[in-house]
């Protein structure tokens, strides 16, 4: 019954999940990996409420259940206009119901950096009171799943173009231009970066400043074990 309330009164607006809320109960847990966040439910819980304000209208939210959590009613609903994705999770109370419950989702289509999402939450007890309920601010920074080097764009270029990469975790990258002949040009990136989304442009020069001449060259990335090499055409 309450989760029936709960879902009539959100699936009728946006507006009335959103509504500004005080904080109840301790402050939320939410954590992100990748582009997964997490959501942990307080002790008790066995009924919550997640509205997700995002800003860009292509973003999607897909939620991931965990097979030890298989007494339980999922309701969502997208509300395009406002941008404002809801979900609604009941949980059949049992014997292992102090098991902690966490709520997951991906995340796709979210640009490849930082944007702001506000999570407006509520959690029910077994006595349909109210243990938990707030908004928050999360600062969402996609991470990459896997490393990856892309062909540069745009090629054939004069002069310069520009070379992205992928880092799914902190690494010494090292990012070389090599010449038909396999001898270096330059290195575009010698150092220890953070995980991320990466692009580094490259102008058509050697270690030195110099003007290369047109024809093809090779560039390198290793990063950790990954190792990856494509080739690019430098007209004039």
């Amino acid at each position: 019954m309450t989760f029936s309330r709960m879902w009539y009164w959100s699936n009728t607006s946006a507006t009335n999940t959103i509504a500004v809320r005080s904080g109840v109960g301790a402050p939320i847990e939410i954590n992100q990996s990748g582009r997964q966040i997490t959501i942990t439910l307080p002790d008790g819980s066995i009924a919550s409420e997640i509205a997700i304000e995002y800003p860009l209208e292509h973003m999607e939210f897909s939620y991931q259940s965990k097979s030890s959590q298989e007494n339980e009613i999922v309701a969502s609903k997208k509300f395009g206009e406002e941008l404002v994705f809801i979900q609604l999770n009941g949980f059949v109370t049992s014997e292992d119901a102090a098991v902690e419950k966490e709520i997951m989702f991906d995340i796709n289509g979210s640009p490849e950096h930082e944007i702001d999402l506000v999570i407006h939450y509520r959690f029910i007890g077994s006595g349909s009171e109210t243990i938990g309920s707030g908004s928050y601010r999360l600062n969402y920074l996609p991470m990459p799943d896997e490393f990856s080097l892309y062909q540069n764009y745009p090629n054939p270029f004069n002069p310069v173009t520009q070379i992205k990469y992928d880092l799914p975790e902190a690494s010494h990258v090292q990012l070389f231009i090599y010449d038909i002949l396999g001898r270096e040009v330059t290195a575009l990136v010698n150092e220890v970066q953070e995980p991320g989304y990466r692009s580094i442009t490259w102008h058509g020069t050697d270690a030195f400043g110099r003007n290369v001449g047109a024809g093809m060259y090779f560039y390198s990335i290793q990063a950790g074990d990954f190792r990856q090499t494509k080739k690019m055409v430098l007209l004039k």
